[in-house]
């Protein structure tokens, strides 16, 4: 966070929007600065000061609306934040303002209990992703020569080394997921070096509206110890996790699987039960073929469009139940 936005941040928290307005002493003395115009002159001032403006003003509104009842204030701040942070696939700098200002002025009056459902639903608003996409690398080159038009018609065609180790199908399909404004998990994109890889991809498994898979013949293989099959246990920890929303809540389909192979839904020679199971499942809830489709495309991009409308609602729907079902 830029020291311009702290200061910032601190001000709004102290006063109004008007005393602010009418006072231009408390920025000069917030900044330790000779004169107001040289905190105007400060780098990105201008608009840091709409940013905590623009987020106090129906934080006022609300507080004076409803002075004395703290939850319908800390339902109102949520509903605040959840359609802020709905423009954009990525957390955009007004929700982090507005979520900032949040915590340092309403809800420091508001009883504990209150405190307490409002993180519960904070965090989903705030870190669950719409989609985690779940694939393997195992057979990385033969999925991506399978799939040569469609990778090359997306992103050109990769060096050697790149389609041995890299699953490019999978980058496709997220790349038109985002493109439908939603934003996900997927780990070449998400993880930094020195995570805690497991509990990392585990806690996103289980902090997603939607869980995508794409399922090659390597999927359904048991790998050779010590190598584990994270797609087996990323649609575990998915399967296990539940969604925050009251009993009686219809979000609709959160589990989609796409099918790179190079025919339908690969049926191995023999399977446990946990890979029966998980494979019973692809075939009731199978969505795409990838080789069904063919340039230029659009009907690939047309079906994963549609999983994104699906993510969408089920998006909506939670966080929805879960405003609602404030006690």
């Amino acid at each position: 966070m830029s020291s311009v936005r702290a200061t910032l941040l601190g001000v709004f928290a102290r006063h109004s929007c008007t005393e602010i307005e009418n006072a231009t002493r408390i920025l000069v003395d917030a900044f330790g600065e000779p004169s107001y115009d040289a905190v105007k002159a400060l780098i990105d001032f201008d608009k840091e000061y709409a940013y905590a403006s623009n987020a106090k003003q129906p934080i006022e509104r609300i507080a004076a609306r409803f002075p004395d009842d703290a939850g319908q204030q800390a339902l109102l701040c949520l509903n605040s934040l959840k359609e802020l942070r709905a423009k954009t696939i990525f957390k955009n700098e007004q929700y982090e303002v507005a979520r900032e200002l949040t915590l340092k002025t309403l809800f420091q009056t508001w009883p504990q209990s209150d405190q307490r459902l409002f993180f519960e639903r904070l965090a989903v608003i705030d870190s669950w992703s719409d989609f985690f996409m779940s694939y393997t690398t195992r057979d990385a080159l033969a999925t991506n020569n399978y799939h040569e038009d469609l990778i090359v018609h997306e992103f050109g065609w990769p060096k050697e080394e790149e389609r041995q180790r890299k699953n490019y199908v999978a980058r496709v399909l997220a790349k038109y997921l985002e493109k439908e404004n939603i934003h996900g998990f997927v780990d070449y994109k998400s993880l930094q070096c020195g995570d805690d890889i497991k509990e990392q991809i585990i806690g996103h498994c289980q902090t997603t509206i939607a869980f995508i898979q794409v399922v090659e013949a390597a999927t359904l293989a048991e790998p050779q110890p010590p190598i584990r099959n994270w797609c087996l246990e990323e649609y575990e920890a998915f399967a296990k996790a539940s969604a925050p929303v009251s009993g009686s809540a219809a979000v609709g389909n959160r589990l989609f699987f796409v099918v790179a192979a190079n025919k339908a839904l690969p049926q191995p020679a023999a399977m446990g039960a946990s890979y029966q199971n998980w494979r019973a499942q692809m075939e009731k809830d199978l969505h795409i073929l990838v080789a069904n489709h063919s340039k230029p495309f659009e009907d690939l991009r047309s079906e994963v469009g549609g999983i994104a409308r699906q993510i969408a609602s089920a998006r909506t729907r939670i966080i929805e139940s879960m405003l609602e079902s404030w006690p």
